[in-house]
């Protein structure tokens, strides 16, 4: 009852995380970047990493295309692109590659009412759906243009009644 456009079918089970929450990415990357420069933080754009620096068994910097750079801290922000370079540190991790595409509706001229739902991230068919600015509904899922992922294409919508 609390959030009437969401409408799961009886069998399924959730979990409601009133501590979680979402943020849209142009937002939250420009304020974490504005933070970390107020912190003192340098920040690098488009700098092609080659290798690492390694001093004493310690990273000490990067190689970009650039030319060498210095550091007392590395931060990856690209994810698994990074994998082939961390491998040659001897570092491996469980991620993997996958398509992630974003769907996001126009303005939509209904009951505020009606667009009142929780984030519903359902990775079982590898997406989820929520609000988003301006009355907007936001859709994401992995790899869209495989068959199998359609079909829960069409899940995920019907969750929240569309």
């Amino acid at each position: 009852t609390r959030w009437p456009a969401l409408h799961p079918p009886d069998a399924h089970l959730g979990l409601h995380d009133p501590q979680g929450g979402f943020s849209e990415p142009l937002e939250y990357i420009a304020a974490l970047s504005r933070r970390v420069r107020q912190l003192g933080v340098e920040i690098l754009e488009h700098q092609a990493v080659t290798d690492f620096i390694l001093k004493a068994g310690r990273i000490a910097g990067v190689r970009t295309v650039q030319g060498d750079l210095a550091a007392d801290a590395i931060v990856s922000t690209v994810h698994v692109c990074t994998l082939p370079l961390l491998r040659s540190l001897g570092l491996t991790f469980p991620i993997k590659h996958f398509v992630h595409q974003r769907y996001l509706s126009k303005p939509l001229t209904v009951d505020p009412g009606l667009l009142s739902f929780p984030p519903v991230n359902a990775d079982p068919y590898g997406g989820y759906v929520r609000p988003a600015a301006g009355g907007r509904i936001l859709l994401g899922i992995e790899t869209p243009d495989r068959e199998e992922w359609r079909k829960q294409w069409i899940l995920l919508a019907e969750l929240v009644g569309h």
